[in-house]
């Protein structure tokens, strides 16, 4: 019994390792962008169950990147939470996080720690902020 025990132990800790193999330190993810719609709204989720980077937050990130509507979808795995905005038009913060939920055969659980509403609805754009005005990336 013991045996097969430590079997089972050795067979998990090398499924985790393998699914974290590729990730290198300090390396940090780049938000995915989508600008075939308007962004409305963004919702910040708390996202429990990540163990790793470059297995968890990244597969995490692309999913929710190629859900109709979202916009830009950003997972931070050292904070634990992903920023997404989206067209509320065609989704909406509710679909996002039970999206999440289905992802690694629900190995996530989500919390939202805002839903904003934007107060503009231009394209979805990557801009940066230079001494006060917003320059495209």
């Amino acid at each position: 019994m013991k045996t097969l025990r430590n079997i089972l132990i050795l067979v998990m800790s090398v499924g985790i390792m393998a699914s974290c193999g590729g990730q290198k330190s300090g390396e940090e993810l780049e938000p995915t962008t989508n600008a075939n719609y308007t962004t409305t709204s963004a919702v910040t989720v708390a996202i429990e169950g990540m163990v790793c980077e470059f297995g968890c937050a990244k597969t995490i990130q692309d999913e929710i990147a190629g859900l109709e509507g979202v916009t830009y979808s950003s997972v931070d795995y050292e904070a634990g939470q992903g920023t997404f905005k989206f067209d509320e038009s065609v989704t909406s913060a509710e679909k996002i996080m039970a999206a999440i939920g289905e992802v690694n055969d629900g190995a996530y659980t989500t919390s939202a720690i805002a839903i904003d509403k934007e107060s503009s609805t231009e394209p979805a754009s990557e801009s940066v902020e230079e001494e006060g005005e917003k320059v495209p990336a």
